[in-house]
């Protein structure tokens, strides 16, 4: 089983520039995408027929295909194409790979160099591929980074210790090699590592390469453009315009874009999320040649690794580090699928993204046209949308699939909005192929309305936790821990906001009926909880530690990481540190959530026990991405064949970690099949309040380890209610009871009243 080094170190922008094909002038005559705009990816949410800069009935589009690459891949860090029309990609864990016969296949050559390397057991972070084939590739040793410089044949020419700390390398076409660091741009001799300035930069640079006469480099925040002829910064502002959104922090092993050599001198192309796109150098129109998401670019599940075009109708794209994908222009193929699917979500969803990116191109005569109601640009609030969208329902206007999270699920079955797709689950997956404690959520008279893909739950892990069953014994666990441990942290929270926000969800189905009214008895008991846990855990806190949580939370929200503090994974590192004794909250990843807690056991050398946590009875899980049709929609047909294709294996296991734990049984063996047991499976590190840091190998689960997590699925019974708006009622009032604004009753009446009204509503 291959395993792979993930390193919790966060890079800014980093991008690739790598060879291109042949044409002359802006709009050149190349295979391209139907729409071109001025700086712009606009044109590219919906097909033909909605789009007024389509041509009706034209033709030709890239279409999509996996090349299969040897099993020794696992992180390639740069492709080129080699001047005699090879293709070369260099491995981080293994090696060089050459095709012979334009990316078909690909063969290890091989390195002496690397032969050493891997013995050593040496982080490559950083390569550089020249025309010639010669590399230079960068790896970590105790004392600095070391450069090694090897020649087209594979032998080692020399080995040098850098004289800047650098975070890119790259060949210009006459040999020379380039670096970007902290203080600009320099021209390194392979030969002894010397170094001279070729020009300034306002901050670190993160890639730097050639296109044509003109050096592109990123910074933190925005990209330059180095005229090596005359020496001198010009301006590309409509690229720079363009790309600036893709310029964002990123893992170190992937690029929020690449730009690879035009098809002339003064041409480029750029791959991000959005697509690919042509531009004339210091031109006026971003052409797009690939719509993002019509392919893998566009898919949150897929990050960029690298790019090569063989000629003006075939590249080649590397995603994740180890999957090659092919694109072939088809002449003849619609240029936009002909029929139109339309799917709402309130808000941004990767796991949906994901399964529309496999959708098409299972289907590539369908396009996926997806509404976000509210972004986090346009000041929608959560009312306005779901006002504008249950008015475009009623209308008969309203989308074909809808995402339920956040909205009033149990109004729109009982209104009968959502179509049942009880036969059609039937009928695709048989008894035993789900897992239907989850996917039954919404079960009733009227059938299955609307089915989870995912789900998240909570626990609770530390050396005693069997007894606490509710969120009262939770409580009583708190004070007896801070009465053995006067002077310690005891859940990890240092805000109010953190605390409401972390116990709504497993909470909030035992103060809230089945008619969506509050419980004023539980709800009493619900805060009563949280103002005993937050005395515990507000007494001494440090204003220091006060103030960067503030800050961190400050951020997360601007971010839209609102939910951050209820994951269980905030809390791993916080043990360790001694930050508090119980780790607690939401889990919804295997990998680096469920499977981070039990390594922590392991590295404290502590029995340590971990359970389902639930607010009151029962064991609560938070259904996620909650698929439904519209009943009254013109293509239900299509739009229930879309949301089975979301039930099933390939979807589960292709998305994204945040999206929950899959629904699909063979998904969920899947994913704990990714290690041997017991095995390591990657590293985390964190620092502590003195700078120390903290190390974390991540072992995967036993076997004994994985059979009580799928107990643990199996044992899920109660779904939490997310009604959106009840939810930031509860959780804003809860906030002011806590902070001693208000009373326990205070709040309960108010929470009763905000409710009544937004139900009359």
């Amino acid at each position: 089983m291959k395993k792979r080094k993930i390193l919790s170190l966060c890079l800014a922008i980093l991008l690739l520039v790598m060879t291109g094909c042949g044409n002359n002038k802006e709009g050149a005559d190349i295979p391209s995408g139907s729409t071109g705009s001025a700086g712009s990816a606009e044109g590219t949410k919906s097909p033909a027929e909605s789009d007024p800069n389509v041509i009706e009935n034209a033709k030709g589009r890239f279409l999509e295909s996996d090349v299969e690459m040897p099993e020794t891949v696992d992180l390639i860090r740069v492709m080129e194409k080699l001047e005699d029309g090879r293709i070369a990609c260099f491995d981080g864990y293994s090696g060089m790979y050459i095709s012979e016969d334009n990316g078909e296949s690909f063969s290890m050559k091989e390195m002496a160099v690397m032969d050493e390397i891997l013995k050593e057991e040496k982080y490559v972070s950083g390569a550089a591929i020249g025309k010639d084939g010669s590399l230079l590739l960068q790896y970590y040793e105790e004392g600095g980074n070391i450069c090694i410089y090897v020649d087209k044949d594979g032998n080692e020419v020399s080995r040098f210790e850098e004289e800047e700390h650098t975070f890119c390398y790259s060949f210009l076409s006459d040999g020379r090699l380039v670096s970007g660091s902290n203080d600009g741009v320099f021209e390194i001799d392979p030969e002894n590592g010397a170094m001279s300035k070729i020009c300034d930069s306002k901050s670190t640079v993160w890639y730097i390469k050639q296109v044509g006469n003109y050096l592109y480099f990123a910074e933190d925040n925005r990209l330059e453009c180095y005229n090596l002829s005359t020496k001198s910064f010009e301006n590309d502002d409509v690229l720079e315009e363009f790309i600036k959104e893709d310029l964002s922090f990123g893992n170190a092993d992937s690029y929020p874009a690449l730009i690879c050599e035009g098809d002339t001198e003064d041409s480029l192309y750029v791959l991000s999320r959005k697509g690919l796109f042509r531009h004339v150098i210091k031109g006026s129109v971003m052409e797009e040649v690939i719509k993002g998401s019509l392919g893998s670019m566009g898919s949150p599940a897929y990050y960029l690794s690298g790019i090569v075009f063989m000629d003006k109708e075939n590249l080649l794209i590397c995603y994740n580090g180890n999957m090659m994908k092919a694109y072939k222009y088809d002449p003849d193929i619609s240029a936009v699928p002909e029929h139109e699917l339309s799917v709402y979500s309130l808000k941004e969803n990767d796991a949906l993204r994901v399964a529309i990116n496999l959708y098409q191109q299972a289907n590539p005569d369908t396009y996926i046209s997806y509404e976000v109601g509210m972004t986090g640009t346009d000041q929608m609030t959560r009312e306005d949308a779901i006002r504008n969208l249950n008015t475009a329902l009623l209308s008969g206007e309203g989308p074909d699939i809808l995402v339920l999270d956040g909205l009033p699920i149990e109004s729109y079955i009982e209104k009968g909005i959502l179509a049942d797709l009880s036969d059609d689950i039937s009928a695709k997956y048989p008894a035993g192929s789900l897992y239907e404690n989850i996917t039954g959520s919404y079960k009733n008279d009227k059938g299955v309305c609307a089915v989870p893909t995912f789900f998240a739950f909570y626990l609770c892990a530390g050396e005693d936790v069997k007894g606490i069953d509710n969120l009262t014994a939770l409580a009583d666990k708190v004070e007896a821990l801070r009465r053995e441990n006067p002077e310690r942290n005891i859940i990890g929270s240092y805000l109010e906001e953190e605390l409401a926000q972390r116990f709504y969800d497993m909470s909030s189905y035992g103060f809230i009926k089945e008619d969506g009214s509050i419980d004023k008895e539980k709800l009493t008991e619900y805060l009563t909880c949280l103002n005993r846990i937050w005395d515990v855990e507000s007494e001494g806190l440090d204003t220091d530690k006060i103030k960067m949580r503030m800050d961190a939370y400050t951020y997360s929200q601007g971010v839209g990481m609102d939910d951050w503090y209820s994951k269980s994974l905030q809390y791993c590192n916080a043990y360790m540190e001694g930050e508090c004794r119980l780790i607690l909250g939401e889990e919804d990843s295997l990998a680096w959530g469920y499977t981070e807690i039990t390594s922590v056991f392991k590295a404290v050398g502590k029995e340590m026990d971990i359970k389902v946590l639930s607010g009151f009875s029962g064991n609560v899980f938070m259904p996620r991405t909650i698929m439904g049709v519209n009943a009254s929609g013109s293509q239900k047909e299509a739009a229930t064949d879309f949301v089975m294709s979301m039930l099933s294996k390939k979807v589960q296991t292709g998305a994204v970690v945040s999206a929950g734990f899959p629904v699909n049984r063979e998904a969920v063996k899947e994913s704990l099949a990714v290690c041997e047991p017991s095995e390591t499976y990657g590293w985390t590190s964190s620092s502590d309040e003195n700078g120390t840091i903290v190390d974390l190998e991540i072992i995967w689960l036993d076997k004994n380890e994985q059979e009580q997590f799928l107990a643990m699925i199996e044992s899920l019974d109660t779904p939490a209610n997310l009604d959106g708006n009840v939810k930031d009622t509860v959780i804003n009032v809860s906030m002011e009871v806590l902070k001693g604004r208000m009373s326990v009753d205070e709040g309960v009446n108010e929470i009763v009243n905000r409710v009544q009204i937004y139900l009359a509503e």
